[in-house]
């Protein structure tokens, strides 16, 4: 039996030197100190680093494989003081520098696209960081509690910035550094004062605005927004529950999730040109918004839209809608009529999806009749032959009548009513 004890205690203890021997789990690519994964294109992500320099220049390349990015590979590291990232790292990802207590300097390469979630969150004496042209997107909490940052640059390029990517840093915490209650970096509007209050018109020249940055402004009774802005991010005028009137751009590429999610107060928007979507929970609880209009830029409307606007009484729905997503128009109990932009058959075709009944049960105003259906009823029967007849007769033309014009070539004649006949004739 204590034979039996000592084997395997022996075994463990062997488990445990090969552990602390190997930084890496069993099955990683590994090269000297580098942990990686080769994707798709060949390109390497970096996840692990077992070296023990302070100062430290990554390869652009790793057993001939390009790098690409960066995740999770100096997470807690404690010997890193300096960084040098090459060109060819396109992301930094998810945790690739948090908690590096030490790290105090890095260079970022013009190649560089986005900066991920968490990427150096929590790096207590980073001071500066210029994020070089070209970058696009910074995610949410990216510079999360650098407590020392207080020098940031931001170029033109940046499009989005998630939420509190700079919260709890040093330029954050530095009340001089807010314009009446809002804090820009550069041309960039990062957050504003949750007690800001009444009407805020946004900087002219602003190129982004982050995630969340008005979120629970619960003082804030309206905002414009200039022409510069192309992207509004998700939750951006969250619970903003006085916010009544928003000014928005005259174009937009993209409204996000959630982007007005709460604010119960808000009355009148118009949405614009551009978007292709209505994201999920957009307009969710806007419990006093009675009207909208829906651009023909939009192709779809994602669940839980418009959910809970209980006042909502009248919508214009585009015919290039082909979804409906659940939940989009749940439990708004006050709509009345919805006037769609193409015809009952066009309408029949868009995928509605579960739980929008009050959206259905409304009274739908076609822009469009059906060709052939010339009366509107929804149906092609006797009456509309003779109301094709009656447009021949009175030289009706197909721009005034189109649904007349059955056979599409743009004139209503005799062959028009022919094949309205048969169409009834085979009913």
């Amino acid at each position: 039996m204590k034979m039996k004890n000592r084997f395997l205690a022996f075994i463990l203890a062997a488990i445990m030197v090969m552990t602390a021997i190997s930084a890496f789990p069993v099955g990683a690519e590994i090269s000297g100190d580098w942990k990686y994964e080769i994707l798709e294109n060949d390109s390497i992500v970096l996840t692990g680093y077992r070296g023990t320099e302070t100062a430290l220049s990554i390869p652009d390349s790793i057993d001939g494989h390009p790098v690409t990015e960066i995740r999770e590979a100096f997470k807690q590291n404690e010997n890193l003081e300096s960084v040098v990232i090459p060109q060819s790292v396109k992301r930094i990802g998810y945790n690739a520098f948090s908690d590096c207590d030490n790290l105090n300097q890095v260079e970022l390469a013009n190649g560089l696209k986005e900066i991920g979630y968490d990427a150096f969150r929590s790096c207590d004496s980073l001071n500066s960081i210029t994020i070089p042209t070209g970058v696009k997107t910074i995610e949410s909490n990216a510079f999360y509690y650098c407590r020392s940052l207080e020098i940031v640059s931001i170029p033109d390029t940046v499009e989005q910035i998630g939420q509190d990517v700079f919260s709890y840093t040093a330029i954050y915490e530095n009340s001089t550094n807010w314009d009446n209650g809002v804090l820009y970096i550069g041309k960039h509007l990062i957050r504003a004062s949750e007690n800001i209050a009444g009407d805020y018109s946004i900087r002219n020249n602003t190129i982004s605005i982050a995630s969340g940055a008005f979120a629970r402004c619960n003082w804030l009774s309206s905002v414009s927004i200039p022409d510069t802005i192309k992207i509004v991010y998700d939750h951006t005028f969250a619970g903003c529950s006085e916010l009544k009137t928003v000014v928005l751009p005259r174009r937009l590429d993209y409204l996000g999730e959630g982007a007005f999610s709460g604010c119960n107060q808000l009355q009148d928007i118009t949405i614009p040109f551009g978007i292709p979507t209505i994201c999920e929970f957009t307009f969710n609880e806007c419990s006093s918004l009675t009207s909208i209009h829906i651009p023909d830029s939009v192709k779809s409307i994602e669940r839980d839209a418009f959910c809970n606007c209980k006042a909502l009484y009248e919508i214009s729905i585009p015919p290039t809608i082909t979804l409906i997503d659940s939940w989009a128009f749940n439990n708004c109990t006050s709509i009345e009529k919805v006037y769609y932009g193409g015809s009952r058959t066009q309408w029949n075709n868009i995928s509605i999806e579960w739980n929008n009944d009050c959206l259905k049960n409304a009274n739908i105003v076609f822009e469009k009749n059906d060709p052939g259906d010339v009366n509107g009823d929804g149906k092609i029967n006797s009456r509309d032959v003779i109301a094709v007849m009656k447009a021949v007769l009175a030289g009706t033309t197909a721009s005034e009548l189109p649904a007349a014009d059955v056979s599409g070539d743009g004139k209503i004649n005799s062959r028009d009513v022919i094949l309205v006949m048969k169409a009834v004739l085979a009913a």
